[in-house]
């Protein structure tokens, strides 16, 4: 199986010389896991970013996800939080190896993503339900990282590194604190990376559920904040307001809290997210994304004076 440029790019890219390691491994190991659990009909995943995901079927569970990466402390966030969710509302987890870097997952069939619905409200509805269904209290972080810590972590970087300009900066340093405040509005166990993407339908049961869940402790609104960014993504700057009116209303609603306190994750989420782009060196739609952010902090602070 040949490796893609992009996979190999990505993984030299943030993993160094251990990520060139296991790609020179990566034909070993796929060999050791297509005969540790039997697979056949194994093939490539048209969507990568630093995992090798194949396709396969297994005599065992039947069609199956096969993602095997470089061994990294987010490798054994992802089992914790699966097999803590138990198949409920995500995909299952069926077996792991952390000797391979490897876990053998549900295959969501047929698959379509929340990405393939052309209804906004409905895309939202879906991921207002799933976002709630998937929020767990925490009274304790139980070993799962908290966003805001990730959030100061890639602060001090962005600075040290000195390759954002000042409008990053200057949003890297309203963010920072409000991440703390954030944490005093209540902690829960997030899926952490719940978008379009990541929300597949299932014909199993008729019900969508999430993917590639990365397990961090944050306040609840937090859990649909990568969603928003997203849509908002996928909408005209001119009708962005609109947007958010309606995502923080329902949202709001569903995970009962304050609407200004959605505005408020969103915004931080956006500012975290584009400061991993610098971090990983990432060129693209940095300008866009800093507009976003802009936009989301004047949002946000218009929504929290009308408290």
């Amino acid at each position: 199986m040949d490796i893609p440029r992009g996979l190999q790019d990505s993984v030299l890219r943030i993993f160094g010389p251990e990520g060139r390691e296991w790609l020179a491994r990566l034909p070993e190991l796929l060999d050791a896991c297509r005969e540790k659990w039997t697979l056949s009909r194994c093939t490539l995943s048209g969507d990568l970013s630093i995992n090798l995901v194949c396709f396969a079927i297994s005599p065992d569970f039947g069609p199956v996800v096969l993602k095997v990466g470089v061994l990294h402390p987010e490798y054994f966030t992802e089992v914790r939080v699966l097999q803590l969710y138990g198949g409920s509302h995500v995909c299952r987890c069926y077996d792991h190896d952390a000797d391979l870097g490897a876990m053998l997952l549900e295959r969501m069939v047929p698959g379509h993503t929340l990405d393939t619905r052309t209804s906004a409200s409905e895309r939202v509805a879906v991921a207002a339900d799933l976002g709630a269904a998937l929020l767990r209290p925490m009274e304790h972080d139980g070993g799962f990282p908290l966003v805001s810590d990730l959030a100061h972590r890639a602060f001090r970087r962005l600075r040290r590194e000195n390759r954002a300009g000042p409008r990053m900066l200057f949003l890297a340093d309203v963010a920072e604190p409000l991440f703390g405040e954030a944490d005093a509005l209540g902690r829960g166990l997030l899926h952490g990376d719940l978008h379009h993407h990541n929300i597949l339908k299932s014909d199993r049961d008729d019900s969508w559920k999430a993917i590639d869940p990365k397990g961090q402790i944050g306040p609840p609104a937090m859990q649909v904040a990568r969603f928003m960014i997203n849509e908002l993504d996928r909408t005209r700057p001119s009708e962005w307001g609109n947007c958010l009116d309606e995502m923080t209303a329902v949202f709001g609603a569903r995970l009962g809290v304050p609407e200004h306190e959605i505005a408020l994750c969103a915004f931080l989420d956006r500012v975290l997210s584009t400061s991993w782009k610098f971090e990983e060196h990432l060129d693209s739609d940095k300008a866009d994304d800093l507009d976003q952010a802009e936009f989301l902090m004047k949002y946000w602070s218009e929504r929290s004076r009308g408290q």
